[in-house]
């Protein structure tokens, strides 16, 4: 079985073509929605559907859609919707692109997180959809709870567990708090580094825990 990884891939143009992006919604949704249930979306509900009905035989695709906007929203001073898929190892946003050969006025940013592949990416360069650049996750398992008081003791600013997306300055302050030194001016990848640190550390020092997952991953924008 392939790693499965999430997009969320946001359809986007300016208001003067909301006909236009509101065609291809309809479209979306035209195609992929369950004849006896309205509103939702069948299952499985397939990329590949869309690309047939679009008469694109040509481009392999394995990919499934999870969720579509039921109505076009705004994003800043742009208009569009957002479609999520789960795409096998990684992103295929060339697929979604040929969905748009009817639409030369709509554009495709998209966010992909496959976190055992260390993928996490978008090609929104300016942040303008897509604003979070860290994903922080914390997962420390302890079954019996007998050790998860001295844990606290030993780490008393670990986060509680959980996956934490933040902003550049709001990662920041998350780890001058997590590890009691000013992060301001740390790069990326030392960051990085510090999670694996801090992850090799909770294992020595606890080494009966259950399970022991820190990775902090900052994003590639492409």
């Amino acid at each position: 079985m392939p790693n499965l990884c999430s997009n969320k891939n946001i359809f986007w143009t300016s208001e003067a073509y909301f006909t236009e992006v509101n065609d291809f919604l309809d479209f979306c949704w035209t195609t992929l929605s369950d004849p006896d249930r309205p509103g939702y979306l069948r299952r499985p509900a397939r990329v590949a559907d869309l690309l047939t009905a679009k008469g694109v035989t040509d481009i392999p695709c394995a990919g499934s859609v999870s969720s579509i906007d039921s109505m076009i929203r705004g994003f800043g001073n742009k208009i569009g919707f957002t479609l999520e898929t789960y795409t096998p190892w990684g992103p295929e946003p060339e697929t979604l692109k040929a969905l748009l050969k009817d639409y030369p006025h709509l554009h495709l940013a998209y966010l992909a997180e496959e976190p055992n592949l260390d993928v996490f990416l978008t090609n929104d360069k300016n942040g303008r959809f897509f604003k979070k650049a860290w994903k922080i996750t914390i997962m420390v398992h302890d079954k019996g709870g007998d050790r998860r008081k001295a844990l606290r003791l030993a780490y008393p600013n670990l986060p509680e567990d959980g996956i934490y997306h933040a902003t550049e300055d709001e990662a920041r302050t998350f780890f001058t708090t997590c590890f009691g030194v000013d992060c301001e001016k740390e790069s990326p990848k030392h960051l990085m580094a510090r999670g694996l640190a801090l992850k090799k550390s909770i294992r020595e020092a606890f080494p009966d825990l259950d399970y022991v997952y820190v990775d902090f991953q900052h994003i590639q924008r492409i």
